[in-house]
């Protein structure tokens, strides 16, 4: 079967499996297809990652949703952080309060304080500093609060858009549709990949969709290099200038991997 209209919209106050209160999935069970037309209005058009978009003959059908007809909010959120067991037990009591990190806390207990969470920042510094710690800091609170967010690497986003899709050409609509569905995205290592047209596209598509929606979502960024030296060493003044328009914090001081 086919999920019909499966596009979570990331609120707190909206289901992220069927995208709204009336607690009913549409799936739509294929029998043939694709077909070259409608055949006479018995079909219908399907974009599927799998077959190919076209006309597929077959019948629709209604599912109560698991999450909001169940009350299961809290276990989507904890299944879909992207966070492993270990992450899922952080607090923001491991946000340490020593020199070179202090505007990183700050902007971590704010956001997690905030009745909406918003914005696009971007976080910058050597290795070990603790930016990945603050952003999974972050992402589990959120998800304690039962707001859709995800902790992911740049990396981890390209390998999954690989292997949802294979070789099949796939459209940045498709890309921006899939990561846009979260209240809160913290995207790691955003300088750790070597890029191709392809990946250049598809974090273009997805940055810019991400900054337009500063204003109701939150996007968290962390990476080694300063935003100028990335768009300069990649030809990506557009991100660059993304960032900058959102908050760039410099995350120094000790190596948090050495501090017990």
């Amino acid at each position: 079967a086919f999920e019909l209209g499966f596009s979570p919209s990331g609120y707190q106050d909206e289901c992220p499996n069927c995208t709204g209160s009336s607690g009913i999935l549409v799936t739509y069970r294929i029998d043939r297809g694709p077909m070259r037309d409608a055949n006479g209005g018995k079909c219908k058009w399907l974009d599927h990652a799998t077959l190919g978009s076209g006309w597929y003959m077959g019948e629709e059908k209604f599912y109560p949703c698991p999450v909001c007809s169940q009350d299961r909010l809290s276990d989507y959120c904890r299944i879909n952080c992207g966070l492993d067991a270990q992450g899922q037990m952080m607090t923001v009591g491991d946000l340490k309060t020593v020199p070179g990190k202090t505007a990183a806390r700050k902007k971590a207990l704010d956001i997690i304080n905030s009745k909406d969470p918003a914005g696009f920042v971007t976080l910058h510094g050597e290795y070990g500093t603790g930016k990945t710690h603050v952003l999974k800091i972050v992402i589990n609170a959120l998800r304690m609060q039962r707001t859709i967010a995800r902790y992911v690497t740049l990396s981890d986003i390209l390998a999954e858009i690989k292997d949802r899709f294979g070789d099949r050409a796939v459209t940045a609509g498709d890309i921006v549709t899939s990561y846009q569905s979260y209240k809160a995205l913290a995207i790691d290592e955003v300088d750790k990949i070597n890029l191709t047209d392809w990946s250049r596209d598809i974090l273009f598509q997805l940055m810019d969709a991400r900054y337009n929606r500063a204003s109701d979502q939150l996007t968290i960024l962390a990476m080694n290099m300063t935003p100028e030296a990335y768009g300069k060493k990649h030809d990506m003044g557009y991100l660059t200038s993304r960032m900058q328009g959102g908050e760039v914090i410099e995350v120094s001081g000790a190596d948090m991997r050495k501090v017990k």
